[in-house]
């Protein structure tokens, strides 16, 4: 589906915080372009809505790198998909919370997207579906085909990925879906990663967080993505996920399932493990671990990109929920904006069901 046509909008509010923002509502790949460049030397906090379509990445991918050009500014940037048209505002609401029907496309010729912050610059990326990239043979960093977030180790602000799809993107090595992490404090929430591969090491994504305020990785669904053979002596070629760094994280209600050789690996000794379902493990779960599982998931799978959990799912309300002063939260919704707790207990990965009773019409 191509994208709408709609020339690009910058709406210049003021806030009450001590920095004005800038929104941008894009509709084309070129207004999106433009808008990331903008938004790197405006000083102002950036809000990039993008309207349901696909956009085609250009040659290196979309670029926000104010980190590293001359001017860049210490500003937030905040991307976001599915804005629509209320009331005159053509960026007014987001009717749709599927991340599929705004799609980033790399054509498996490019990257996707690639964010590079300065120090004080937090990064907000959701219900964006980063399809196709590819870094294989492109100049390094070749980590992050769907999204990369190359921070630096003066990085202070936070990095949110929450409610995104990476689907069938290649990189040569450290994370075929992503590559990412943060200086203070990392979240990836209720995000799917499906057939993604890294020709050397970890497929579905790549993650390092060495912040104060610790890792957040919650209710994310991460199965079938692969490994190549690049790197034939390495110990942790796993088509999953791989975390390392010195914060302390959590890794809450996740599925890890069907991925090459290794589904999570910890390079690290203070990640704190918590009613995920692992298919298997590399690494020693830190301090503060509970029960974990070890379940076939059942997912439905009635389409290619089908991921929810089968009504017969042994996940289904098997996840935890946030005490009341953590320093995490369930999102409201699911990757089909369902509300995220419908029965006992929230479901594990990033879809969640309805009680089995309602879903068989009885009350």
């Amino acid at each position: 589906m191509s994208a709408t046509r709609l020339p690009c909008c910058v709406l210049l509010l003021t806030l009450t915080s001590a920095a004005p923002a800038a929104t941008f509502c894009v509709g084309t790949s070129n207004e999106l372009a433009a808008a990331l460049a903008s938004a790197e030397t405006n000083n102002q906090n950036d809000d990039i809505r993008l309207r349901p379509g696909t956009y085609d990445a250009p040659s290196g991918g979309f670029r926000f790198r104010n980190g590293v050009i001359s001017g860049g500014d210490d500003a937030d940037i905040r991307i976001s998909g599915n804005w629509s048209a209320f009331f005159g505002n053509p960026c007014g609401i987001q009717l749709s919370l599927d991340p599929f029907d705004t799609v980033l496309d790399g054509n498996f010729s490019t990257r996707v997207m690639e964010i590079v912050p300065r120090a004080n610059t937090a990064v907000h990326v959701s219900l964006l579906a980063f399809l196709s990239g590819n870094t294989v043979g492109a100049p390094t960093p070749q980590a992050g085909a769907g999204l990369h977030v190359r921070i630096s180790t003066s990085h202070d602000a936070t990095v949110t990925i929450e409610r995104n799809a990476f689907v069938g993107n290649v990189a040569e090595d450290f994370g075929g879906g992503l590559s990412a992490g943060s200086g203070a404090g990392f979240f990836l929430i209720n995000n799917l990663f499906i057939a993604n591969t890294a020709n050397c090491r970890h497929g579905a994504a790549s993650l390092t967080d060495n912040s104060a305020l610790g890792a957040f990785v919650i209710n994310n669904t991460v199965a079938f993505n692969n490994v190549g053979d690049d790197c034939p002596q390495s110990n942790d070629r796993g088509g999953g996920v791989r975390i390392g760094g010195s914060a302390n994280m959590l890794f809450a209600n996740n599925i890890f399932w069907g991925n090459e050789n290794q589904d999570l690996m910890l390079q690290t000794s203070t990640a704190r493990l918590v009613a995920n379902d692992i298919g298997v493990l590399f690494g020693t779960p830190g301090a503060g671990s509970g029960i974990n599982f070890n379940f076939d998931p059942e997912f439905s799978m009635q389409g290619f990109l089908d991921f929810r959990l089968a009504e017969t799912s042994p996940l289904l309300d098997l996840g935890i929920l946030p005490s009341i002063n953590a320093s995490w939260q369930l999102p409201d919704t699911d990757l089909d904006g369902n509300l995220r707790v419908q029965g006992a207990s929230v479901d594990l990965g990033a879809y969640e069901s309805a009680p089995r009773l309602l879903a068989d019409g009885f009350e």
